[in-house]
């Protein structure tokens, strides 16, 4: 069974250096926020970015991370692969890679 925590910090923290977008669904609000240059983990449970949180992980529906860095390069390929090895679950989307916590 897989650990919320240490999996989203996981991701977040393979993720955070390489320029790219995110946003947080949260089961909080039907609106999705808005892109964001960075996610973090500011404490064990929790993800934050620069317009929302921190919100709980066990609330996170999904964590967006755009397709593109922020000099256009298509990102895609290299995302998608490094969730793979990491065992991720994720959902491809039209601008984003959607990545969805499953216990």
């Amino acid at each position: 069974m897989r650990d919320m925590n240490t999996y989203w910090k996981s991701i977040v923290d393979s993720l955070s250096d390489r320029g790219l977008q995110f946003q947080i669904k949260w089961s909080g609000d039907n609106a999705m926020a808005d892109w964001q240059s960075w996610v973090i983990c500011p404490a064990e449970g929790y993800l934050e970015t620069g317009q929302l949180g921190p919100v709980p992980v066990r609330e996170v529906e999904w964590l967006a991370v755009s397709l593109f860095d922020r000099d256009g390069k298509d990102q895609s390929k290299q995302i998608a692969k490094l969730l793979t090895e990491m065992d991720a679950i994720f959902r491809c989307t039209t601008d984003s890679l959607q990545v969805i916590f499953e216990a």
